[in-house]
Parts: C-alpha cells; sequence; structure tokens
C-alpha cells in the first residue's frame, strides 16, 4: 500500500506533482503553480493503486460510475470526459458547430487544429501515463484505437462487456469481465 506523503513527487494524469498538505488536507501541486485536492485524483488518501485509462464513449452512460467506482476503490484514473479540473474534455463542435456536416477533406483537415491537437495529446498523454486500460461499452472506434494501442504496449487490459455482437479479436484483451464487481476484482489483484 502506497501512503502519499509531503513532499512526495506523483505522476497524475495532470502531469507530476508534489504532495502537499494544506488545511489538514492533502493537496498535488504542479510546477505551473496550478494544484488540486488528492480527492480528485483518487478519492482518498492511503491506496494501493493502478494508473487506469478508461476507453469508452461519450454517449456511454455507465462511464461517469465506473470511473467513480475505480477513483473509490483507490485507483488513479483518467477521465476524458473531465480530464483536468475545470476542463470537460475534447468536443468537436468547439471546432465547428456543423462538424457532423463535415466533408472528408474538412474532417481531415480538422484533425490539425489546434484545439484537436491539444484534445489528442490530453488523451495520448494519459495513454502513455496508465498501466492499465479498460475498454468500457458500449463505445466506439476511439476507444477500440485506444485498447488496441494499449494492447501493443503490453499494458493491462480489460474489456468491459455490455449487449454486442461477437467480436473475436477482443481476445487481445488480458480480460474479459461481464460486470463491474469483476472488473473491479481483477484490478484489486
Amino acid at each position: 500500500m502506497n501512503l502519499l506523503r509531503n513532499g512526495e513527487c506523483v505522476n497524475t494524469p495532470y502531469g507530476e506533482g508534489i504532495i502537499v498538505t494544506k488545511n489538514n488536507e492533502k493537496y498535488v501541486e504542479f510546477d505551473d503553480g496550478s494544484g488540486c485536492s488528492i480527492h480528485e485524483i483518487i478519492g482518498y488518501q492511503a491506496v494501493r493503486y493502478r494508473k487506469v485509462y478508461i476507453a469508452s464513449s461519450w454517449r456511454n452512460t455507465i462511464q461517469p460510475q465506473i470511473v467513480k467506482c475505480l477513483r473509490m476503490d483507490g485507483h488513479l484514473v483518467y477521465d476524458f470526459k473531465n480530464p483536468r479540473p475545470g476542463d470537460n474534455g475534447f468536443h468537436w463542435s468547439e471546432i465547428d458547430e456543423n462538424w457532423q456536416q463535415w466533408t472528408l477533406e474538412q474532417y481531415r483537415d480538422a484533425l490539425d487544429h489546434p484545439i484537436a491537437q491539444a484534445g489528442y495529446m490530453s488523451d495520448f498523454n494519459a495513454m502513455q501515463w496508465a498501466d492499465t486500460f479498460c475498454l468500457v461499452m458500449p463505445c466506439g472506434r476511439s476507444a477500440h484505437l485506444e485498447l488496441g494501442w494499449a494492447c501493443g504496449q503490453g499494458k493491462k487490459t480489460l474489456i468491459l462487456l455490455d449487449k454486442m455482437e461477437p467480436e473475436l479479436m477482443i481476445k487481445m484483451a488480458d480480460h474479459i469481465c461481464t460486470s463491474l464487481s469483476e472488473a473491479r476484482a481483477i484490478l484489486a489483484g
């Protein structure tokens, strides 16, 4: 079990920081002077943890519950919907409100927009940081690309199934789970 001590350097999805205590509460302070409560990152102070990247969909209604449960279990969890305090994640609509009517060329060009590049780097940095990936179904192409990358990197991988058409290639994942409790038990081990 890791105890977070004052002065300890920690690697979080938000970047590297130092543990400090303010008003009897643990905080992480970053080099740029910003910081956040340790509770915003892990839920509580004394943990044996994994660094988990949740790959899922904006439309997946259980994704926030998965993030909350894994944080309550003591894991550091990257949440693409809320990657940093005050940041609600990347949305194509930030580039163009009519993004759903783009041509293929407009879509390709939008990938180079500074907002798209920043969103990509936020997620990709978290992918590199994570030691464990959990694909929460249902989800789309990006989440599957993320999990495929994790498999290729040799990271621990889980898939939390939902009703779906059978897919053979999910055999790449280390664990295929049919319930959140099964996934939590694997992550605890």
